[in-house]
């Protein structure tokens, strides 16, 4: 299927690494003003996860992924295997070493009525070279890396004090800078930040199993001098699913929202999933290779302050060359007719790229869920939708395509904290057989030789293990014979004073029944955290300020008791809200 041509250029010397391709889109390529700044900050700006089997880019400019290694990893860490000097780091590789990627950038957006006007934050906005997030001054603009482990190939010992996972990676960033940041064109005006800080804090394990989803906990924090109104929260996730020699492989993705899974057994599983992948895995002469990409991504929303928030995931392609027919994305027809009668037209004249304040706040708010991309040709305006249009048949066997998770609204007062948790996940055996060509004229018959068995489990065991509070599974194993306590030990919850989390430790010397539990001042049972058979080792688990129901706790004082065999220990800490 002919693709309309892209042009490239080159961006002095940023998309450049050793042997490999020049990669750089003319639409997507950074900021001048945003490459001076961070080569301002002599400390760390981007880390990557390197724990499991994905080497995961994490930044502190609101956006994830190295734009396909065109930013390099900052000098240090406690895993990264040239820590002396700066190294093209990979974007989302997987599996590690492999050179296929998963993502060209991703990005957080805030939206939301301030005073009376909406506007929107973003980390990168993926078309017009916006980005209005900067690492905050504390703790002096540098990503902070923790671990549980003892010890690292290049920290030895690594930071360990409130670690949550083998690999944590803290980034602080906000909103707030107005200096030198570009004039969107389509609001014509300088940058007017929502008033937000951000505390984006990812987490990885290598423990088979656990090394192939990465949990992204965020909380937002109204800074500014005025309540954020209506506000929601989006995702960005621009894939670029491709071996790294592959300099056009960007052209061909497709992506879609997985509401339930269906199991062989017939058992049925709600997963909402927004997922992305190449259209077809990239086979040679009808085989799979080294360079073929047959896996896909998803992202999952973990918690949110309220389940009833209304959920939203849009799709669109963003063509610079041709932006009234190339620029396309699904829209109801109510809602484009709700658009059209506030305004005269959708950014550059098409369908797909939301640009400017107004219209990504329109998306991120809409409440669509739009249909796979490959039913690009299907009619469904019986449906509500618009009808297809004229370049359906290449949108439907993969495009540069790019989708927006989003959820809200929520109310975000002054110095109040907005909390949520996401899972990003992948899995290698999506594609299953090399020879599956889409036929746009009929969809499932592709669809129903995809694999998502993979994929859902894999984001099942996240969601598992966050609901579990990060530990139950995974640290069980960490303990080795040359490094177990010496006795038993119940340690301070910290932080503490604490709102909403707290985290306790506790130490056994051998395998043991163990009984943690929280009690309010009167010495009523709140919360059993542990009730279970434990290996020997040190155990590490959090408090979330609820009870055994799942209700929110008042702020005073509650004691917490550590019952092994005949031992006891107990230690008071205080909820503060």
């Amino acid at each position: 299927m002919f693709k309309s041509l892209k042009i490239f250029v080159v961006v002095g010397g940023l998309f450049f690494f050793s042997g490999l391709t020049l990669y750089a889109r003319t639409m997507e390529q950074k900021d001048t003003t945003l490459v001076q700044k961070k080569l301002q900050y002599e400390c760390v700006q981007q880390r990557v996860h390197r724990v499991g089997d994905v080497n995961f880019c994490a930044t502190n400019w609101g956006f994830l992924g190295s734009e396909m290694r065109g930013n390099a990893e900052s000098p240090g860490g406690c895993f990264n295997p040239n820590p002396a000097f700066p190294t093209p780091a990979p974007s989302l590789e997987f599996p590690k070493g492999s050179g296929l990627e998963y993502l060209f950038q991703g990005a957080i957006w805030v939206g939301g009525v301030v005073e009376g006007e909406t506007l929107v934050s973003v980390g990168a906005d993926g078309w017009q070279a916006i980005n209005e997030m900067f690492p905050d001054e504390e703790p002096g603009g540098c990503i902070i890396e923790k671990t549980i482990l003892p010890s690292t190939p290049n920290c030895n010992p690594p930071d360990t004090a409130g670690a949550v996972s083998e690999q944590d990676i803290i980034a602080i960033y906000s909103d707030t800078t107005t200096v030198g940041i570009a004039t969107d064109p389509y609001d014509k005006r300088p940058h007017k930040p929502v008033g937000i800080k951000v505390i984006q804090s990812s987490y990885s394990w290598g423990k088979t199993g656990f090394d192939r989803f990465f949990i992204l906990d965020y909380r937002i924090i109204n800074i500014g001098l005025h309540n954020i109104d209506s506000a929601y929260v989006g995702f960005y996730y621009d894939g670029d699913v491709m071996h790294i020699s592959n300099s056009s492989g960007f052209r061909d993705d497709i992506t879609g929202f997985k509401h339930f899974y269906v199991s062989p057994a017939n058992e049925t599983t709600e997963v909402n999933l927004a997922w992305l992948a190449d259209n077809n895995g990239d086979p040679g002469s009808g085989a799979w290779t080294t360079h073929s990409v047959t896996g896909v991504t998803a992202l999952k929303v973990l918690e949110t302050p309220n389940p009833a928030l209304k959920y939203s995931y849009n799709w669109w392609v963003s063509e610079g060359t041709d932006p009234v027919n190339l620029d396309w994305g699904p829209q109801k027809q109510a809602n484009w007719d709700l658009w059209l009668s506030r305004y005269s037209t959708w950014c550059e004249g098409g369908k797909g790229t939301p640009c400017g304040d107004r219209a990504k706040y329109f998306v991120m708010s809409n409440g669509e869920i739009d249909y796979d991309q490959i039913y690009s040709c299907i009619d469904k305006t019986a449906e509500g939708w618009l009808p297809p249009p004229s370049i359906c048949q290449d949108l439907a066997d993969g495009y540069d395509t790019r989708y927006l998770l989003s959820f809200g609204p929520f109310q975000l007062p002054i110095q109040d904290t907005l909390h949520f948790v996401m899972a990003l996940v992948a899995d290698d055996s999506f594609h299953t057989y090399p020879n599956n060509p889409i036929n746009p004229a009929m969809p499932d018959t592709f669809y129903s030789k995809l694999n998502f068995s993979g994929l859902v489990q894999t984001a099942l065991r996240a969601e598992s293990l966050y609901k579990g509070d990060y530990y139950t599974e995974v640290n069980e194993e960490n303990a080795s014979k040359d490094n177990l306590p010496n006795g038993f030990e119940l340690s301070q919850n910290y932080p503490n004073p604490f709102n909403p989390n707290t985290v306790i430790e506790y130490a056994l010397p051998q395998a043991s029944y163990v009984e943690l539990v929280i009690y309010n001042i009167l010495g009523q049972k709140i919360r059993v955290l542990v009730n279970q058979h434990q290996n020997a080792g040190y155990k590490r688990i959090s408090w979330d300020g609820k009870n055994d129901q799942g209700q929110i706790v008042k702020s005073g004082m509650y004691f917490y008791q550590l019952r092994v065999s005949e031992k006891v220990s107990s230690k008071k800490m205080i909820l503060l809200r």
